[in-house]
């Protein structure tokens, strides 16, 4: 009996031998019947058991150097590619800034830099990261074309690059295709100046500086009395609001824009002519003279109105030309027909040769025409400067100019 026992006893001990330890005193492992296996610690003397997690093994860190890449153009776009796998490691958009520095961490290994830019030449390296290091690379771009720089002394001038484009400011490293360009650069109310430069290599910068000289006064009146007569108004306002902020009292100045406002057809031109002739300017209307001599007709004609008094000159009708002084004027009228302006009328004692003004002085507007019925009419539509506004504003005019004390001849 005691024999069996100790057999017994035995046999369970060698089966713990053969599935608890592999003897040498470490931790085995028995299969369940599942298929899953148990962890026996063989040292403790304790039966715990234990999930196998491949989870517990840390991931392998690989070594890794630095790169420092200095740019010299701001907005290109710059590629990390890694030779041995031919991958994207990273894709940079610079920022926009004259020269750059990128800095990155990447695992050791052979890379592809390449930069890139709109107008520039793609610019490559290739670079060895070694463990620990740091590896500087210089990428310079250089431009495919030319590179035109223009700038002025005036902030708002207007540059033109001839057969490129119109500027304001300036040109800061702007490509061009080489060539020859003639480039003008011009402000309001100072001389223009223009230069003609040649581009010929490509990413070569040519930079210019154009100096602006101011106009004088007279040089400005002058620019701006050619543009009214060419019927650029705008530009003819302009040049003279120039003068007038300047001197609100220039008696030429105050001429040209009151013509101008005429030339809209517009009665807030009147304050600047009677400026004008208080400060000794003549202003000058063209103007038709109804002669009752003969036939009825309207004569080609100058009203010029300065602090004296009225002068009539006509090349077309010599006996039409002579002069009412501005005390010997009797009477002012506007005649109307249909609630519409047609003539100014005027009476006064006496001409150049001390004839009285008999009958009444008619004026009428430059455009107005006789009919067969001898009845006046416009020869363009009643909108802006016409026949209507013409005899509104000669009459408005002559009625204030004769009435102010200011107005000494």
């Amino acid at each position: 009996m005691l024999g069996g026992i100790v057999m017994h006893f035995l046999v369970l001990a060698s089966a713990f031998a053969v599935f608890g330890q592999d003897g040498s005193g470490r931790s085995g492992t028995a299969k369940r019947a599942d298929g899953s296996s148990k962890v026996w610690s063989g040292n403790s003397g304790n039966k715990l058991l234990r999930r196998s997690r491949s989870s517990d093994s840390k991931p392998e860190i690989p070594d890794t150097g630095r790169i420092a890449i200095m740019i010299n153009e701001g907005g290109s776009k710059l590629e990390l590619i890694r030779r041995e796998t031919n991958e994207a490691v990273d894709i940079i958009n610079v920022p926009q800034t004259a020269t750059s520095l990128i800095i990155r961490t990447v695992p050791v290994g052979t890379y592809a830099l390449t930069a890139r830019k709109d107008g520039y030449f793609d610019e490559s390296r290739t670079v060895e990261i070694e463990k620990g290091k740091r590896e500087r690379v210089d990428l310079i771009l250089r431009p495919k074309m030319a590179v035109l720089s223009v700038s002025t002394n005036l902030e708002d001038a207007e540059i033109d690059v001839g057969g490129f484009g119109v500027f304001t400011g300036g040109l800061e490293r702007t490509f061009v295709i080489p060539g020859t360009y003639k480039i003008t650069a011009k402000r309001r109310g100072y001389l223009s100046r223009q230069v003609s430069v040649t581009l010929e290599s490509p990413g070569r910068e040519e930079v210019l500086k154009l100096i602006l000289e101011p106009l004088r006064i007279d040089a400005v009146l002058d620019l701006a009395s050619e543009n009214l007569v060419k019927g650029n108004l705008r530009e003819a306002t302009e040049l003279t609001n120039d003068v007038l902020l300047l001197n609100p009292a220039h008696a030429r100045a105050n001429l040209i824009y009151g013509l101008i406002r005429y030339d809209y057809g517009e009665a807030d031109s009147i304050p600047y002519f009677r400026k004008a002739i208080k400060n000794g300017e003549t202003v000058r209307f063209p103007v038709k003279i109804l002669v009752e001599s003969g036939d009825r007709k309207l004569a080609d004609a100058e009203i010029r109105i300065d602090r004296d008094g009225i002068t009539i000159a006509s090349k077309q009708q010599p006996d039409l030309n002579f002069t009412i002084k501005r005390i010997d004027i009797i009477q002012l009228a506007k005649v109307e027909t249909e609630g519409m302006p047609v003539y100014a009328a005027v009476n006064g004692k006496s001409d150049f040769y001390g004839r009285p003004i008999e009958p009444r002085l008619q004026i009428y507007s430059a455009n107005a025409v006789l009919s067969d019925d001898s009845r006046s009419a416009c020869s363009v539509p009643s909108t802006g400067r016409a026949c209507l506004s013409d005899v509104e504003i000669i009459v408005q005019l002559l009625s204030e100019w004769r009435a102010d004390p200011e107005i000494v001849g």
